[in-house]
């Protein structure tokens, strides 16, 4: 053991000096470094020991270019806080203050992390002029007894087009996507100090982008998940207004706008974290831009007001989403037939989605609600008679918290003319009763849940009638006359559900009508129940 400790004690003092010599070495602070004039150059790769000494200390360094690298460039500048400085880091873009970090501050109570910045973008002509500046100050401007040490470290490389470029806090300096279609950025730092609009100063990263073209063009942006951070996605215009928001999800989740529909013109986007001092500067975010099929079968959003609707062409299907959470789809199509029409409207199953779906007229009166499945179900709007003019279908989700981006819907809308011995609804009230020719038959439908469909028919002479509805399966239908007035005469149901119901009546010249509901709650838009009326002459 002696001699092995003799062997081993020589060789790790020799390792201890090679690794010390060519291993981690630092540069020392160079005062008088504190004016632009006197900035002190610093290398990518040599971390700086300083010091802040008397008050209202400022130590000023100056990026000093790589010869491997002939173009802009991406910095990540820290700064170490050993003796529980509150220090402030400041970029310039001539002498011009562009970013303030002071992350690690008295404020939160975080007075010793230090402060960082990533993704920092310095021109080419900035580093090669001598002008790409930062420099490192106390926040508190204490005066001291004696100096406080600090950290300084500065990586540089050349920036890839996919790159992110602080500041872009503004529109004015958004970062542009051009040919590609995604930007690498973080959240970082956790407060912009030079923040204007609110008081909450929360970072933003702005992006721009182009439509061009003279159709519509339908996008698509989104962004992976940062941990520790609860993200929002915003577009605006180029005159500033905004046009979609997105803040569905939680800290650490993803967010996503959804079949955005855009004419030519430029366009802004805003990622921010929805509250303040929230950031992670390990873990990149990659924010994409993708454009969609303008093929009609897709939503063109923001159609969530009716005069923003999207018009639907009959038997062809439209897929939207309910993007962001709480999204309100519209749409609207056109009868020009001067013939009645019978229209069926159906949305399809969709994962975790419980739909609601509203028909109104141009005027916005609502014609019918439909809202009888669960969650996972779809919903649909059976046999609504409808005149020449424009309708609009109002689309939305039960549950306003749900956001699901990635699982469109389906809305397929159908038309066909009239026929005589069809149901027109509405026709869920005495006023609006289809009329019954007496020995004919009417096919019609219990849908939505609680729908009452109403006929009236005239006799002219004393008449023994016979009722008959055929079984409809999951319906306890039955039948109920009413004469003129709306006064209730007979009611017709003696059979359990599934089984239909006969009854005869004598009536006496004069106006009746016929009512078909179900006992139960269920509802039926599969099958249609046949209703007879016919007089029976012993």
């Amino acid at each position: 053991m002696i001699l092995l400790n003799q062997i081993l004690i020589p060789f790790l003092s020799a390792a201890l000096l090679v690794f010390g010599s060519c291993g981690l070495r630092y540069e020392r602070e160079e005062e008088e470094n504190d004016s632009f004039f006197t900035s002190q150059p610093l290398q990518s790769g040599r971390p700086v020991r300083a010091s802040i000494g008397h008050e209202g200390d400022i130590d000023f360094y100056r990026i000093s270019p790589r010869q491997d690298i002939s173009g802009d460039i991406i910095a990540d500048i820290s700064v170490k806080e050993i003796e529980g400085l509150d220090l402030l880091l400041t970029i310039y873009r001539g002498n011009k203050v562009i970013k303030i970090i002071n992350d690690s501050n008295m404020e939160t109570g975080t007075v010793g992390r230090g402060e960082r910045i990533v993704n920092a973008f310095f021109s080419y002509d900035e580093i090669m002029g001598g002008n790409a500046i930062f420099s490192v100050e106390e926040a508190t401007k204490m005066i001291r007894e004696k100096e406080k040490r600090y950290e300084l470290n500065l990586q540089i490389r050349e920036r890839e087009q996919t790159d992110e470029g602080e500041p872009n806090d503004r529109a004015v300096d958004s970062t542009e996507f051009g040919e590609q279609e995604m930007q690498r950025g973080y959240f970082n730092p956790s407060i912009d100090w030079l923040q204007k609009r609110g008081d909450e100063k929360i970072e933003e990263d702005w992006y721009s982008f182009t439509v061009n073209g003279i159709e519509e063009q339908i996008i698509h942006v989104s962004h992976t998940a940062v941990p520790d951070v609860d993200s929002m996605i915003s577009i605006y215009d180029e005159l500033g207004y905004l046009i979609r928001k997105a803040d569905s999800w939680g800290i650490g989740e993803p967010e996503k706008i959804k079949n955005l529909g855009l004419e030519t013109g430029r366009y802004f986007i805003q990622l921010s974290s929805s509250t303040p001092f929230q950031q992670n500067e390990r873990v990149s975010y990659l924010l994409r831009l993708e454009r969609g099929d303008t093929e009609s079968k897709n939503e063109s959003e923001s159609n969530d007001k009716y005069p923003y609707a999207d018009l639907l062409q009959f038997s062809s299907d439209k897929q939207g989403c309910f993007n962001p959470a709480a999204d309100i789809d519209w749409f609207k199509f056109n009868v020009y037939n001067p013939e009645p029409q019978i229209i069926s409207a159906r949305i399809s199953p969709t994962a975790d989605i419980d739909p609601v779906l509203v028909l109104y007229t141009a005027s916005m009166e609502e014609l019918i609600r439909v809202d009888d499945r669960r969650i996972d179900e779809g919903e649909i709007i059976r046999n609504m008679g409808v005149e020449e003019g424009v309708y609009y279908l109002k689309l939305f989700n039960k549950d306003p918290e749900v956001d699901n981006p990635d699982d469109a819907y389906t809305l397929l809308i159908e038309k066909k003319a009239w026929e005589e011995e069809q149901e027109f609804e509405l026709n869920n009230n005495r006023e609006r009763a289809n009329e019954f020719q007496v020995g004919s038959l009417k096919k019609g439908y219990i849908t939505p849940r609680g729908d009452r469909d109403f006929y009236t028919f005239q006799l002219s002479d004393g008449e023994h009638m016979q009722f008959e509805v055929t079984p409809c399966v999951l319906l306890d239908l039955a039948i109920q006359i009413y004469d003129e007035k709306g006064n209730l005469m007979h009611r017709i149901d003696n059979n359990p559900a599934e089984e239909g119901e006969r009854g005869r009546m004598f009536l006496y010249p004069g106006l009746y009508y016929v009512e078909v509901l179900s006992n139960n709650i269920e509802e039926n838009s599969r099958d249609t129940y046949i209703l007879r009326i016919y007089t029976q002459r012993s």
